[in-house]
């Protein structure tokens, strides 16, 4: 008898020890509990879906939209006798000399001269578009002309003539090289 009663006492010491301590109507209330705030959480989320889904979606913008062209004028005036394969043309008035469509060229068509981006070996263009989209400059210095690519504009922070940006505070200026 005294060996039932140390059993029976080694196995409720160790069914507590393994559940934790709680009786089984304790882990059936937490099981509960938990069903029913999952329950509740996806009916939530749910009500919140469908309310997404009802509302009207907003126009979006045209993808085109930020993307820059170029006038026959300037193009005349830029880049006189243009061929009709894909290649980049510069406005050196809006250059920089950041350097952003030299370094985003992947086969050197474009090199810095006189503190300026100039398209050295327009020929060897293969139409990847980098350089326009890596100017930083808004509206853009570098175009690619004759191309058949989408090209998604960047977005850049809009300044005024102080140059500040929109977002206040904060300036965007370049130090241009003394041109001769």
């Amino acid at each position: 008898m005294a060996m039932l009663l140390a059993i029976s006492m080694v196995s409720k010491d160790f069914s507590k020890a393994y559940f934790g301590g709680l009786p089984w109507y304790g882990w059936a209330g937490v099981s509960v509990f938990l069903v029913i705030v999952g329950f509740a959480l996806a009916l939530r989320d749910a009500n919140r879906a469908r309310r997404l889904l009802a509302e009207p979606v907003p126009p979006q913008d045209d993808v085109n939209k930020g993307a820059s062209s170029i006038s026959e004028e300037d193009l005349e005036r830029l880049d006189p006798g243009a061929p009709e394969y894909p290649h980049p043309v510069i406005f050196p008035e809006r250059c920089i000399g950041c350097h952003a469509c030299v370094d985003a060229c992947p086969v050197d068509v474009l090199a810095i001269v006189n503190g300026i981006a100039s398209p050295v070996a327009r020929d060897q263009c293969v139409e990847d578009t980098s350089c326009q989209v890596e100017c930083p400059v808004n509206p853009k210095a570098c175009i690619v002309i004759n191309t058949t690519k989408k090209i998604k504009p960047r977005p850049v922070p809009t300044r005024d003539p102080a140059f500040m940006t929109n977002v206040p505070g904060c300036y965007i200026m370049a130090m241009f090289p003394a041109r001769r």
